[in-house]
Protein backbone atom coordinates (compact mmCIF):
# COMPACT_ATOMS: atom_id res chain seq x y z
CA UNK A 1 0.00 0.00 0.00
CA UNK A 2 2.69 2.63 0.97
CA UNK A 3 4.62 2.21 -2.39
CA UNK A 4 0.91 3.22 -3.97
CA UNK A 5 0.83 6.20 -2.39
CA UNK A 6 5.04 7.53 -3.04
CA UNK A 7 3.52 6.76 -6.21
CA UNK A 8 0.90 8.98 -6.57
CA UNK A 9 2.03 11.64 -4.02
CA UNK A 10 5.05 11.97 -6.76
CA UNK A 11 2.97 12.30 -9.60
CA UNK A 12 0.92 14.60 -8.06
CA UNK A 13 4.05 16.60 -7.47
CA UNK A 14 5.27 16.46 -11.47
CA UNK A 15 1.52 17.51 -12.07
CA UNK A 16 1.29 20.40 -9.98
CA UNK A 17 4.92 21.45 -10.95
CA UNK A 18 4.29 20.77 -14.58
CA UNK A 19 1.20 23.20 -14.41
CA UNK A 20 2.89 26.06 -12.70
CA UNK A 21 5.56 25.52 -15.32
CA UNK A 22 2.66 25.95 -18.06
CA UNK A 23 1.22 28.51 -16.63
CA UNK A 24 4.26 30.78 -16.24
CA UNK A 25 4.75 30.15 -19.95
CA UNK A 26 1.42 30.93 -21.10
CA UNK A 27 1.17 34.33 -18.99
CA UNK A 28 5.03 35.29 -20.34
CA UNK A 29 3.82 34.47 -23.90
CA UNK A 30 1.02 36.22 -23.77
CA UNK A 31 2.79 39.76 -22.28
CA UNK A 32 4.98 38.97 -25.58
CA UNK A 33 2.17 38.98 -27.82
CA UNK A 34 0.67 41.67 -26.55
CA UNK A 35 3.55 43.77 -26.88
CA UNK A 36 3.51 42.72 -30.14
CA UNK A 37 0.27 43.70 -30.71
CA UNK A 38 0.55 47.09 -29.84
CA UNK A 39 3.66 47.60 -31.74
CA UNK A 40 1.70 46.30 -34.63
CA UNK A 41 -1.29 48.86 -34.41
CA UNK A 42 1.29 51.25 -33.79
CA UNK A 43 3.13 50.82 -37.16
CA UNK A 44 0.02 50.69 -38.52
CA UNK A 45 -1.03 53.70 -37.55
CA UNK A 46 2.25 55.38 -38.71
CA UNK A 47 1.86 53.59 -42.17
CA UNK A 48 -1.31 55.02 -42.31
CA UNK A 49 0.36 58.83 -41.73
CA UNK A 50 2.92 57.61 -44.44
CA UNK A 51 0.14 57.03 -46.77
CA UNK A 52 -1.47 60.23 -46.07
CA UNK A 53 1.74 62.43 -45.99
CA UNK A 54 2.74 61.07 -49.65
CA UNK A 55 -0.67 62.16 -50.57
CA UNK A 56 -0.51 65.65 -49.59
CA UNK A 57 3.12 65.81 -51.26
CA UNK A 58 2.40 64.26 -54.35
CA UNK A 59 -0.87 66.90 -55.17
CA UNK A 60 -0.30 69.05 -57.78
CA UNK A 61 -1.32 71.70 -56.27
CA UNK A 62 0.83 71.09 -53.33
CA UNK A 63 4.00 71.49 -56.11
CA UNK A 64 2.83 74.30 -57.49
CA UNK A 65 2.47 76.19 -54.43
CA UNK A 66 5.89 75.17 -52.83
CA UNK A 67 7.43 76.37 -56.54
CA UNK A 68 5.87 79.81 -55.90
CA UNK A 69 6.42 80.19 -52.67
CA UNK A 70 10.04 78.63 -52.15
CA UNK A 71 11.29 79.72 -55.36
CA UNK A 72 9.88 82.48 -56.67
CA UNK A 73 8.41 80.65 -59.88
CA UNK A 74 5.59 81.96 -61.74
CA UNK A 75 3.72 81.28 -65.38
CA UNK A 76 5.69 83.03 -68.10
CA UNK A 77 3.46 85.67 -69.78
CA UNK A 78 3.36 85.57 -73.76
CA UNK A 79 6.19 87.35 -74.62
CA UNK A 80 8.47 85.24 -72.54
CA UNK A 81 7.09 82.07 -73.95
CA UNK A 82 9.70 80.92 -76.98
CA UNK A 83 8.05 78.03 -79.42
CA UNK A 84 11.28 75.45 -80.26
CA UNK A 85 10.23 73.38 -83.45
CA UNK A 86 12.54 70.60 -84.11
CA UNK A 87 12.43 67.97 -87.12
CA UNK A 88 10.85 67.65 -90.62
CA UNK A 89 7.47 67.38 -89.31
CA UNK A 90 7.79 70.58 -87.58
CA UNK A 91 9.39 72.40 -89.92
CA UNK A 92 6.68 72.47 -91.87
CA UNK A 93 4.49 73.84 -89.02
CA UNK A 94 6.52 76.38 -88.51
CA UNK A 95 5.71 79.73 -88.86
CA UNK A 96 7.44 81.39 -91.27
CA UNK A 97 10.16 84.28 -90.10
CA UNK A 98 10.03 87.18 -92.38
CA UNK A 99 10.98 84.95 -95.66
Amino acid sequence: MMPKVILLISALVLSMLAVITVRNETRLLFSRWAALQASSDQLNVQWSKLLLEKGAFAAHERVGQIARRALGMRLPGPKQTVLVYTGAAAAADAPSRGR
